[in-house]
């Protein structure tokens, strides 16, 4: 008589059901039972593998949740398998045959969700996502299903977010990732902002830093370049002015937490906050911040700089790293950005080398993982949304040391009469002092000026996007320091990377055309240097899609031509025109004086339309017929 129990199938598991118990057995038992009619066990049959698939995204009460699922992987079969069910056996029924679930794959699997605090695979959180990605040693997760999560399917059920003190109109591709760092940053998650040079990452971080003001009312913290201090105050006085700023910065800056802890946005540089470990120690860290910007992010790329150990240390709700350019050298600059703004996600360094050897097909496995946490668009993805030029304003904040420099030069070319006593003679060497020193002062190392270092930084993004840029200078030296340093510093094996560079002025104008030509023709990465007044009419450049104008020029006219040179018919691409400018230099006072010369333009040229309302003006006009 045969005494072993019939098993029957349930939603492909083996089990043996008498009345409330529930019996699921191991493949190793299976001589035990009965299995199902036409049901067979083959012990060829190779034991398959389980992955964790990522089937799609919702929100659920105003917070995003990932459904997931397990299958098996092998190639007699594929199945879903229910998390509840395959805790208790390594064995399921896939058209008639029982197979076997790998023994290190499937406690692989459930220990990675026990550790990752996982018990509904529909119903993951962002938080617990995180989990899985930095607990995921075994690689069960199948990154490539990802692309079942899509932003365009969330932005609609993110719900409107508003801000009653945020005054500003964003393009809905802006709105867009707004709504997408909103969730993560409530989440207490971080992420890599991205986006393409032009489209409005600080635009967008003020907008957040307005939420957080409104729920929250903790201080936010922005880290950046000394030389962009000014910049991020002009920005969010113009979007926020209700928000209280702080420049955190410069000798006489303050000491006590409590007074910078009664600002909304701080904002201090990398330098200052490495100055002394005081600084970290006592002064800025700690304060819980709502939220941590670090601006052009890539500063902290390599692990061991002392900056980078440095902001990682910093306490707040959530991080976000900005930067165009967030994978420049080497996998570990990803690493780096990560173990900032999501801790421990990648795990450290030495396990992420391990894993993520520097070669093409790391990258790729690593884009899969780290795709939900980098909001990314460029511009061609978003053209539509965008006028067809935009206009960036750069006023770089001198250093201490530059700022006496330039001081101490107005004092030798006034002889001591100092900024009171600058007369037409002198302007003109201001002009030439804030292109570079180095024109002047041949010591001063091209590297170690804030406005040139600005200029490296900006076109190191324009490098990586292999497109092409024209600058702007009226100085002949200048030309020549581009033309020598572009070339060595940006020197790359690959040669849509590897710069061609050449320059029009005065002294070679009749090649023009043929310069022009070559500069087309090169693929990749270019970089043409152009005296306004030589290359600024006349000639067509719409290979390039970036314009840079150096120094400041008194006639806004001359700066307008030169840009219409890449801005105009022709142009396949949306152009970003970067005006540069030392503040609180004589720079300084020629841009407000361009800002005068454009109202006065403004106000008196208004043009027609030429229509018959235009038609019924201009006799009017002619016959001296005044309006009734």
């Amino acid at each position: 008589m045969n005494h072993r129990r019939q098993l029957q199938i349930v939603d492909n598991l083996l089990c043996s059901i008498i009345g409330d118990d529930v019996v699921f057995p191991r493949y190793s038992e299976l001589q035990k039972y009965l299995l199902p009619e036409g049901v067979r066990v083959s012990r060829f049959t190779p034991p398959t593998n389980l992955r964790l698939t990522i089937e799609g995204a919702e929100i659920r009460e105003e917070r995003p949740v990932i459904q997931c699922a397990i299958w098996c992987t092998g190639k007699n079969s594929r199945t879903k398998l229910s998390l509840d069910k395959i805790t208790n056996t390594d064995i399921f029924v896939d058209e008639g045959k029982v197979i076997r679930i790998n023994a290190p794959s499937l406690l692989g699997t459930l220990e990675l969700l026990k550790e990752s605090n996982v018990e509904d695979l529909d119903n993951v959180t962002l938080r617990q996502y995180v989990d899985i990605v930095r607990n995921d040693s075994m690689e069960v997760v199948d990154y490539s299903t990802l692309q079942n999560i899509s932003l365009n399917q969330l932005k609609d059920i993110m719900g409107p977010v508003n801000s009653s003190i945020f005054e500003g109109t964003p393009y809905d591709f802006q709105m867009e990732g707004i709504r997408w760092m909103w969730l993560l940053c409530k989440e207490e998650l971080g992420l890599i902002l991205g986006d393409e040079m032009g489209l409005g990452k600080t635009f967008q971080i003020i907008f957040l830093f307005c939420l957080f003001k409104e729920r929250l009312n903790k201080p936010s913290l922005v880290v950046c370049p000394a030389t962009l201090v000014k910049n991020w105050s002009a920005e969010i006085n113009k979007f926020a002015p209700n928000l209280k700023i702080y420049e955190h910065k410069g000798p006489h800056r303050s000491g006590s937490t409590e007074y910078i802890k009664g600002h909304d946005v701080v904002i201090t540089s990398y330098d200052t906050l490495i100055a002394s470990q005081g600084e970290l120690q006592y002064v800025i860290g700690p304060i819980e911040w709502s939220l941590v910007i670090l601006d052009e992010a890539q500063a902290i790329k390599n692990p061991e700089a002392r900056r980078s150990m440095v902001v990682k240390q910093l306490n707040s709700i959530s991080r976000i790293a900005v930067t165009g350019t967030p994978l420049e050298n080497r996998v570990t600059d990803v690493w780096s950005l990560f173990d900032y703004s999501l801790p421990g996600f990648l795990g450290d360094l030495e396990g992420f080398e391990q894993r993520f050897p520097n070669t093409v097909d790391s990258a790729t496995r690593l884009e899969r993982a780290i795709t939900p946490f980098i909001l990314r668009r460029l511009i061609c993805d978003v053209k539509d949304d965008l006028p067809e030029r935009i206009d960036m304003i750069h006023g770089i904040e001198l250093r201490e040391a530059e700022r006496e420099q330039y001081l101490q030069y107005i004092d030798d070319i006034t002889d001591g009469g100092g900024p009171d006593t600058i007369g037409l003679s002198q302007i003109q060497k201001l002009r030439v002092y804030c292109t570079h020193p180095n024109i002047y002062q041949p010591d001063f190392e091209l590297e170690d000026f804030s406005k040139f270092i600005r200029l490296i930084e900006l076109l190191s993004e324009v490098r990586e996007r292999r497109q092409k840029a024209v600058i702007f200078t009226s100085f002949t030296g200048m030309i020549d320091r581009l033309c020598n340093f572009i070339p060595s510093h940006f020197h790359h094996s690959d040669a849509t990377l590897n710069p061609l560079i050449d320059y029009i002025d005065g002294r070679n104008s009749s090649s023009a055309l043929d310069i022009i030509e070559r500069f087309g023709e090169k693929e990749g990465f270019a970089v043409l240097a152009l005296n306004p007044r030589a290359a600024g009419t006349g000639l067509t450049i719409t290979a390039a899609n970036h314009v840079f104008h150096y120094n400041p020029e008194w006639n806004p006219a001359l700066t307008a031509q030169a840009t219409a040179r890449v801005h105009r018919i022709g142009q396949d691409h949306t152009v970003i025109a970067h005006s540069m400018y030392c503040r609180d230099t004589i720079e300084d006072s020629m841009m407000n004086t361009q800002d005068f010369k454009r109202e006065l333009f403004t106000a008196s040229i208004h043009g027609v339309q030429g229509d018959a309302g235009d038609e019924e003006a201009l006799m009017r006009a002619a016959l001296g017929i005044g309006e009734e």
